[in-house]
């Protein structure tokens, strides 16, 4: 139980408040790129996956790239999920299933890349 509870799990889990505190907002409260509202979602949760990879990468030395990368991604794709139904409460947002698929397409890609890139510069030790 000690290994989750290390210094490597804190850019996540503060990336996660951040997303929860901004998913609270109205979304005139929101300042918006011009970019489509998918890949918005693909990037935020490409992000978190990424930080998932290196909190699990630090305390999970023994997995595998693949479990790594699966790990990492099931656990952004469900806080997604979290997101979209918390934001079905909140005045002036929608929930929908097609953002909750571009956060899980983003932390799938974002997954498998940085797990590769982890255990490849692992292996040059």
């Amino acid at each position: 139980m000690r290994r989750w509870l290390r210094w490597e799990w804190i850019p996540a889990l503060l990336y996660m408040v951040a997303i929860f505190c901004v998913s609270a907002l109205s979304l005139q409260r929101v300042p918006i790129p011009k970019i489509s509202d998918k890949v918005l979602h693909g990037i935020e949760y490409g992000i978190l996956a990424a930080l998932l990879v290196f909190g699990f990468t630090r305390t999970r030395r023994e997995w595998a790239g693949s479990t790594v990368a699966l790990a990492a991604w099931s656990f952004a794709t469900l806080y997604g999920m979290t997101d979209e139904v918390h934001q079905r409460f909140v005045p002036g947002r929608q929930s929908s299933v097609f953002d909750w698929m571009a956060d899980a397409a983003g932390a799938a890609v974002v997954a498998a890349a940085a797990a590769l890139l982890v255990l490849r510069r692992r292996g040059a030790r």
